[in-house]
C-alpha cells in the first residue's frame, strides 16, 4: 500500500515585508500537521489492523517500511504516522524530542 498525504506545515518561503512569524519556522511541519498525521496512522490501523487482519496488532518489524525525505517536517510526519498505527499516545504539546521517546516505547 502506498500512503501519500500533505500534512500542514508552515510557508517555505515569505514576502520581505512579511511580519508574521511561526514558531516551528520556515517549511516546518506544525503541530495540526502533526495531528493530520497522527489521525491518518489511526485510520491505517483501523483499517489494515483492526478490520483487515492484514497487520499485527502490535509492531512486528519488517511489516511496514516508512520512507522519507531527509527534510525535518517529513522526518516528523514518518515518525508520527506509524506511532499512531501502533497505538503510542501523543502529547498535544509534544515535538521531535517527544517522538523519539514515544516510538522507543
Amino acid at each position: 500500500m502506498h500512503v501519500l498525504s500533505i500534512p500542514l506545515r508552515t510557508p517555505v518561503k515569505v514576502f520581505p515585508n512579511t511580519r508574521s512569524t511561526w514558531p516551528e519556522g520556515l517549511g516546518q511541519l506544525t503541530s495540526l500537521g502533526m495531528k493530520q498525521m497522527y489521525s491518518l496512522g489511526q485510520r491505517f490501523r483501523t483499517k489494515y489492523v483492526d478490520q483487515l487482519k492484514l497487520l499485527s496488532p502490535t509492531y512486528m518489524a519488517g511489516e511496514i517500511h516508512v520512507r522519507s525525505t531527509s527534510k525535518e517536517r517529513t522526518l516528523m510526519s514518518a515518525q508520527v504516522f506509524p506511532a499512531a498505527s501502533s497505538k503510542v499516545n501523543l502529547n498535544s504539546n509534544c515535538r521531535a524530542s517527544c517522538l523519539v521517546y514515544f516510538l522507543q516505547v
